[in-house]
């Protein structure tokens, strides 16, 4: 679904930002009143949510429900996060919040190099694994996100020896309940959608029933490496691909990848650093990735560009001590240029067969992937789309370095 900004939105955005709040606000309780079937009059916009209607209480159901439609169809948002709707805790503090986001974005003055960036980790420190190793083929798809991996991954959900779900998030956590406990904090339950979708295909969990087995684990004290194995023993030797791209956020993830399985394999999937930043300027990620994974960095852009950078950098460090024979390097671009040529290397690094039909990943299946709902075939013009992207700031040396790495002309 591709989406533009409206004239309502664009209205706003040419008033200072105190003005903007009530024309928000109005337009906030008439839908609402209208989804509720009450009068506006009937909507107090300074009480909590939960006063309004019960079904608000709950942060999923106002998301789903209320705010990210509406910030869609008001405001031509392409997307806004879960954790932001937590924020707001009324319907003015809503549309105050909704006020500031429509400032337009500050240009750097500065490159990433002549920043200082502070860090405040706010999720579990990554601990060795010293467990037993979890059995069973399984790939990593490693990337800095925003990098095509969504599209990867369903085309090697078309082979019959591969399973391949969306973002697992296991790695990263110790304790199935510690991941619960850290994704509640942070409003990311969202984070459980892959999970829920590897209940549901393998075990024949509905999605209600899924929630309740994701809670059974977290209660009798499974761990990630467990909840891998009982993948593995149901998937009677097919390949396990978990394309969960925050691994990359910490190089202490990456290396429990390594530590937790029996050799497993690694793709990298670059994309251009100018593509990857305007898709997380699009996307608005600025709003909300440095309050959940905790780098201080002021400028937009500078979020960005870091966001490609760090990524990437963890991950050529981490593969310079996995043998070639385990790691393949891929770049989105290729992918979407010559697929068929890329996914005859990825099946013979696999060790199976290529299919004709992983090059149609979108033929036939049913795509609950929300990062594939805006397109419904391959669309091979999207690996020249970097050239139009540029950013408006000078990129660090940092970047520069990275880039010059993998090969990327920064233009």
């Amino acid at each position: 679904m591709q989406v533009k900004e409206t004239d309502f939105a664009r209205r706003l955005r040419a008033k200072p930002r105190e003005q903007r709040v009530e024309p928000l606000l109005e337009k906030l309780i008439s839908s609402l009143s209208e989804q509720l079937n009450k009068s506006a009059s009937e909507i107090d916009p300074d009480v909590p949510f939960q006063q309004i209607a019960p079904l608000l209480a709950s942060d999923t159901l106002r998301h789903n429900l209320f705010v990210q439609p509406w910030t869609v169809e008001h405001l031509g948002f392409r997307s806004y996060h879960s954790y932001e709707t937590t924020l707001s805790a009324t319907l003015r503090e809503l549309a105050t919040y909704l006020a500031w986001s429509l400032d337009p974005l500050p240009l750097p003055e500065k490159t990433l190099d002549d920043i200082e960036i502070t860090w405040q980790w706010n999720w579990p420190e990554p601990q060795s694994y010293e467990g037993s190793r979890v059995r069973g083929r399984t790939l990593f798809v490693l990337s800095s996100g925003r990098s095509g991996t969504s599209l990867f991954r369903n085309m090697l959900d078309c082979h019959e020896e591969v399973f391949a779900p969306q973002e697992l998030h296991l790695v990263n956590f110790e304790s199935m309940a510690e991941r619960r406990d850290a994704q509640k904090k942070f409003a990311q339950e969202w984070m459980n959608t892959g999970l829920r979708d590897t209940l549901s295909r393998l075990f024949g969990h509905s999605e209600h029933t899924a929630v309740l087995e994701l809670e059974r684990f977290a209660k009798s004290g499974l761990t990630s490496s467990d909840v891998y194995q009982l993948i593995h023993d149901k998937l009677e030797n097919r390949w396990l691909v978990d394309k969960t791209p925050v691994y990359a956020k910490h190089p202490g993830w990456l290396q429990r990848a390594e530590q937790m399985f029996t050799e497993p394999c690694y793709v990298h999937l670059t994309r251009h650093p100018y593509a990857v930043m305007e898709s997380f300027i699009s996307k608005r990620f600025y709003m909300y990735s440095p309050s959940i994974w905790g780098e201080r960095v002021e400028n937009p852009w500078h979020a960005a560009e870091l966001f490609w950078t760090m990524a990437n950098e963890n991950i050529l460090r981490f593969s310079e001590n996995i043998p070639n024979s385990r790691f393949l390097w891929i770049t989105y671009e290729e992918l979407m240029k010559d697929s068929k040529s890329v996914i005859e290397r990825v099946c013979s690094f696999l060790q199976i067969p290529f299919r004709e039909n992983m090059l149609d990943p979108y033929s036939g299946r049913s795509i609950t992937d929300i990062n594939l709902e805006e397109h419904s075939a391959i669309d091979t013009s999207m690996g020249e789309a970097w050239k139009e992207r540029r950013p408006p700031h000078t990129l660090s040396e940092r970047t520069r370095r990275v880039a010059a790495e993998l090969g990327y002309d920064l233009i």
